[in-house]
């Protein structure tokens, strides 16, 4: 939308990135107020987002480990089918 034919593309853009950015605020306004105020968070809930975390960490390294390596593998050993 941001194209030079579609008028206002920039302005739709702005306006989707502060609801992002507002949202974003306002959740973790009511996560930081539901764990320090009202005391809902445990110690056994604390725990499971920084478990959930690791998997999480350890996908996207095990993702960049395989874009890299196919990558190099494509650079170093060309096919035949791309002219090289």
């Amino acid at each position: 939308m941001c194209m030079p034919s579609f008028q206002g593309g920039a302005n739709l853009l702005s306006l989707g990135g502060l609801f992002l950015l507002y949202t974003m605020f306002i959740w973790w306004h009511d996560v930081i107020c539901e764990s320090t105020f009202e005391g809902h968070h445990s110690t056994v809930i604390q725990l499971g987002p920084r478990y959930g975390f690791i998997p999480f960490v350890v996908s996207e390294i095990m993702l960049l480990f395989a874009l890299f390596r196919a990558s190099f593998h494509s650079f170093l050993a060309p096919t035949v089918e791309i002219g090289i």
